[in-house]
């Protein structure tokens, strides 16, 4: 059995976001030893956002460095990044059910206001909602996020940035699907490999309020918000649930037969990774960079309907081994981080008697669907996209249109595209290369113009 002096590679693992479990897994390969302080590494892992220097990652297929960061990732991770590319999914015919309502507005910007005024009064004639979440676009743990009733509140809290600063202003789900009178959201971890494929875990987990949700007290923070960095200052944390955590088991046993936690409500999960990673995938490491991989966290919400909601992407998702349930969930996802993002670059050496740990499976791999939309509505799209329900977005402060109408550039969203809960398209299996690859063949794999089974217009809301 091969030693630690028999160490072949360095790894360079930095401090936060419990970051001994990714010491521990490498430890558990003797191929494997710590970089010396300023030396050579042959693996970069900065867990708790830290910024990559990507000038000392070559990124040659030569060269033995592996990286867990994907140059680029600001299209899903950041608020303004994903609003946009939400913006270009809503454009297609079968416009997915589980995106929210979304606008981007600019500080100080009479046309982005006027616009979030006319989605205000028309949700408030459709007596759809008058509820809004506004969020900075830089900001995580629940820092800065506001809710509010009145567009006028919203409209003076965005005046509030800095000239020029974005706020994301998202329709509040009214009714949201209840743990015991407690709002909750899921945690799903999503990996992308060196060789551009896209894996979704099986598991995810809950994170619940310790407070009960109560749509007239807006104010309250600990009833909206299911961030351990909100619900951690409350007395409630840890009262009902241990560390307000529940796996996908325990919360079916929580809601009973009002949604199918494995059935119906992965689906929607799913269809989200699909979509949303077959979009953004050629947008990733646009420099082609080789051993390039990254860990997300997604955030979703269910309402009382049972629909599912996405509602951000963030990096450096939260690795703590915060009671029971994350203490068995997360040592097992950083070892298959390890397994299919560094030992499929950098493999025990050859004769070395080297032993790998157990294979695991809790990551599913999935097959991308190419999103054929670049900003502007085909025919197709053009006849389908008519509705009640608008997401609108901004990038680089002109505004995609998502209505029945073409897009013109510069005009704000007016209408709506109906998120209608679809069939999924016919899938495509991505090539095994960089994710601009992994999606780029699945255009030519979604049958043109296919038959789908009727579908009942759902709003995001």
């Amino acid at each position: 059995m091969a030693t630690r002096g028999d160490a072949h590679y360095r790894y360079l693992v930095l401090e936060g976001n419990e970051s001994k479990l990714m010491r521990e897994a490498m430890e558990r390969r003797a191929w494997w030893m710590p970089a010396e302080e300023g030396g050579n590494w042959n693996l970069w892992f900065g867990g708790n956002g830290q910024k990559m220097e990507w000038a000392k990652f070559s990124g040659r297929d030569a060269d033995q460095q592996v990286v867990n960061r994907i140059d680029n990732h600001k299209e899903v991770v950041t608020k303004s990044g994903l609003a946009a590319n939400l913006a270009l999914l809503a454009q297609q015919a079968d416009a997915p059910s589980w995106i929210p309502e979304t606008h981007v507005l600019s500080q100080g910007s009479p046309k982005d206001q006027a616009s979030f005024k006319r989605a205000y009064e028309r949700h408030t004639k459709a007596r759809s909602g008058m509820t809004w979440i506004v969020k900075p676009t830089n900001a995580n743990r629940g820092n800065g996020i506001e809710v509010f009733n009145k567009v006028d509140k919203v409209l003076s809290h965005v005046n509030t940035r800095k000239p020029g600063a974005k706020s994301i202003v998202q329709k509040y789900i009214d009714e949201p699907l209840l743990v015991h009178g407690r709002k909750f959201d899921l945690r799903a971890y999503v990996l992308v490999t060196p060789n551009g494929e896209v894996f979704l875990h099986r598991e995810a987990y809950v994170r619940t309020c310790g407070t009960p949700y109560v749509l007239d007290d807006l104010s309250n923070k600990a009833a909206h918000l299911t961030n351990d960095a909100v619900q951690k200052k409350t007395e409630e944390y840890g009262l009902h649930e241990d560390h307000c955590k529940l796996s996908l088991d325990e919360l079916q046993a929580a809601v009973g037969d009002a949604v199918d936690v494995h059935g119906a409500v992965r689906a929607q999960m799913v269809d989200c990774v699909r979509r949303l990673f077959g979009l953004v995938a050629p947008k990733l490491n646009p420099r082609r960079l080789a051993h390039c991989f990254e860990l997300f966290g997604l955030d979703f919400m269910i309402d009382a309907k049972g629909r599912v909601f996405l509602i951000e992407v963030n990096t450096s998702p939260a690795l703590f081994l915060a009671g029971r349930v994350l203490s068995d969930l997360l040592p097992r996802v950083v070892e298959e981080v390890v397994q299919k993002g560094i030992d499929a670059v950098l493999p025990p050496p050859p004769g070395g008697g080297h032993e790998r740990p157990e294979p695991l499976d809790g990551f599913e791999r999935m097959d991308l669907i190419a999103c054929e939309a670049s900003g502007a509505l085909k025919p197709k799209a053009q006849a389908a996209a008519a509705g009640g329900a608008a997401v609108k977005a901004a990038a680089g402060g002109t505004a995609v249109k998502a209505s029945g109408a073409a897009a013109k550039p510069g005009v704000a969203a007016g209408s709506a595209v109906k998120a209608a809960a679809g069939a999924a398209a016919a899938k495509a299996r991505p090539p095994p290369s960089a994710p601009a690859a992994a999606a780029g063949r699945a255009a030519g794999a979604r049958a043109a113009g296919s038959a789908a089974a009727p579908r009942r217009p759902v709003a995001a809301s």
